[in-house]
């Protein structure tokens, strides 16, 4: 905050985005447990292009870049139905997750009419990082379930964490 200083700036620029992945896993059943090992594969790329802000001193020129962001995960899937007679179902998985290329968002930027163009980074991605999942769904009846699911991702520099809660009811029209 600069007092007395008011900017007010825009611009306008494209960007692309290609997203691709897939996964490989076999499901191994014994009675109400079930463990699935996996291995699968994500590609990420961004393109952003230039731009030029307008408005005033604190506009900033924008360099165009591209970011390619690999990874694979193995892992293991297990789920079992906790008893017959209680509909609960507990599912976890437990993986590794490597990163290749771009693991540091960063972009070039210069203010308008400056000579010194700097850069801004984002949060790194981990190259090695745990994913965890763990969740509990309960069938209340043929058409209402409901469940709760923790996932995480820990690195060295950087965590990320969910909670979500789902409440699903089919039904069927004629």
């Amino acid at each position: 905050s600069l007092p007395g200083y008011a900017d007010a700036t825009r611009a306008s620029y494209d960007g692309r985005t290609l997203q691709g992945f897939g996964e490989v896993g076999y499901r191994l059943g014994w009675g109400a447990l079930a463990l699935e090992p996996f291995a699968g594969a994500a590609l990420l790329r961004l393109e952003s292009d230039g731009f030029q802000e307008s408005g005033g001193a604190a506009a900033l020129t924008g360099y165009g870049r591209s970011y390619e962001l690999g990874t694979t995960t193995l892992g293991v899937r297990a789920e079992a139905r906790l008893s017959a007679e209680m509909p609960l179902t507990v599912k976890g998985l437990i993986g590794w997750r490597h990163a290749y290329g771009d693991v540091v968002p960063a972009t070039l930027l210069a203010f308008a009419g400056g000579a010194s163009p700097f850069a801004v980074s984002g949060v790194p991605v981990d190259r090695d990082a745990l994913v965890a999942e763990a969740g509990l769904s309960w069938q209340a009846s043929q058409a209402i379930s409901l469940g709760i699911n923790y996932a995480g991702q820990i690195g060295a520099r950087a965590q990320e964490h969910s909670l979500k809660g789902n409440l699903t009811w089919t039904f069927e029209t004629r």
